[in-house]
C-alpha cells in the first residue's frame, strides 16, 4: 500500500491526478486504466495500481477559503519485482511535467514477507 498526502485550497486535491507506477522498462501500472492488459506476455498477472481508500479533512475558514488535506491510499497488486521503481503523478494543477518519487521494490517485497494474515 502506498500513501500519497496532499493539500489544496478549494477542491478535492486528487480528483484530476493520474498515477503511474513503473518498475523497469516493461512493468507499468496506470490507475483507472481500463484498457490495460490483465496478463503480461510471460503469463504472470500484470501489475495493477488501484485506489484503496481516501481519508482527510476539509477545513472551511470562509466560503471562499476551503482547505483540503487528504491522504490517498494506493494498492499495487501483485507484488512488484524487487527492483527500483517510480511513482509518477500528472495533474493539470501541477507543473507541465510529471512529479515523481522513487519506489523501492525490494523494500515492498520484504515488507510483504513480514506481513501477518488478518484472518484465517
Amino acid at each position: 500500500m502506498l500513501d500519497v498526502r496532499a493539500s489544496a485550497h478549494g477542491h478535492d486535491v486528487f480528483e484530476r491526478m493520474m498515477f503511474t507506477a513503473q518498475f523497469g522498462a516493461e512493468i507499468t501500472a496506470v490507475m483507472h486504466d481500463k484498457t490495460a492488459p490483465r496478463w503480461r506476455p510471460d503469463g504472470k498477472p500484470a501489475l495493477l495500481l488501484m485506489q484503496y481508500g481516501q481519508e482527510g479533512d476539509r477545513a472551511v475558514l470562509s466560503p471562499e477559503d476551503r482547505r483540503v488535506d487528504s491522504t490517498l491510499r494506493l494498492w499495487l497488486y501483485p507484488l512488484p519485482p524487487p527492483e527500483p521503481g517510480t511513482l509518477s503523478i500528472v495533474s493539470p494543477d501541477l507543473d507541465p511535467g510529471p512529479a515523481s518519487c522513487p519506489l523501492d521494490g525490494r523494500a515492498i517485497v520484504a515488507a510483504a514477507a513480514e506481513a501477518q494474515p488478518y484472518w484465517r
